[in-house]
């Protein structure tokens, strides 16, 4: 395995520590051939220049946006997995500067999930936080991580939005302890029903 870890770095100069822990326990828990496939473009000079040291860490001079928030963040990923995919990495997982293994062994352990009925291994939701891929994957669907305009405004799109809201609806019930499943079964063809039974 070549594993592509694209970062997207976005913190301030009071985050230092963290960029810390993000470096060594990437380093401490991964086990096989890695790249960080880095974005610094707004990241402060000094932090950059910790980025800069680290020899697992490639980064990536990729075209500013005007583009803020959610939108900037996957422009960004966009540039970065195809670098990753470039430099012929087997798989590509996506980072926070929050997020990091805390276990040896942590990208096989993925890796093992990937079957031809299981395409990414994500924590909750489908999040960028960690969402790793194959490069097979890649090549053959082309996903992207931004969603244009015209992507907003399609019946799927509406689909998942709708399917996002009730998923996040059950999780806050049940982790409030609030719910039953019978309630819940019934609760969830309401709203899929759009609130008809």
């Amino acid at each position: 395995m070549k594993l592509g870890i694209v970062v997207v770095y976005l913190v301030s100069e009071g985050f230092s520590r963290l960029l810390d822990i993000h470096l060594s326990r990437i380093a401490r828990h991964t086990t096989v051939p890695y790249t960080i496939y880095a974005s610094v473009n707004r990241l402060q000079p000094q932090l950059c220049q910790r980025l800069e040291r680290d020899l697992h860490v490639k980064i990536i001079d990729c075209p500013t946006t005007p583009e803020r928030g959610a939108e900037e963040h996957s422009y960004y990923l966009e540039h970065l997995i195809r670098a990753a995919v470039d430099d012929k990495a087997s798989h590509i997982v996506t980072l926070h500067v929050d997020s990091f293994p805390i276990r040896t062994g942590w990208a096989e352990e993925l890796a093992a999930l990937l079957s031809d009925t299981c395409a990414l291994v994500t924590i909750e939701h489908i999040n960028t936080a960690c969402l790793f891929v194959s490069r097979e994957f890649y090549l053959k669907y082309e996903p992207h991580m931004m969603v244009t305009a015209e992507d907003r405004k399609s019946p799927f799109f509406a689909i998942y939005k709708g399917a996002q809201a009730r998923t996040a609806l059950w999780n806050r019930l049940r982790f409030q302890g609030v719910l039953g499943r019978s309630f819940l079964l019934l609760f969830d063809r309401r709203l899929s029903s759009g609130g008809r039974t």
